[in-house]
């Protein structure tokens, strides 16, 4: 099978990883995960990838302080995934 695109994940919760790799590495999709924002960001510069999958509720650091790091060298989108904690915070969350 002919990977489609590389992708970084980076969250800490082992089952939401597990889960998103089990869904996209049959689709063809190189998938390299990291649980923390230092080792995500080695990962980013490291790999280069086509899209980024972004916690922003990290043990280490904020999510958003990744996009701010990046932002300004990856030439790509980089726009924040409304998740679980974004959810909280508007009083959206379930």
């Amino acid at each position: 099978m002919i990977t489609k695109a590389k992708i970084v994940l980076i969250e800490d919760e082992k089952n939401i990883c597990s889960f998103i790799e089990r869904i996209l590495a049959p689709q063809g999709y190189q998938v390299t995960s990291s649980a923390t924002g230092r080792e995500g960001l080695d990962l980013i510069n490291s790999l280069h990838p086509d899209l980024i999958l972004l916690d922003l509720g990290l043990p280490d650091m904020d999510g958003l302080r990744i996009i701010e790091l990046e932002r300004g060298s990856y030439h790509r989108c980089l726009r924040p995934y409304p998740g679980k904690e974004q959810s909280r915070r508007s009083g959206s969350g379930r």
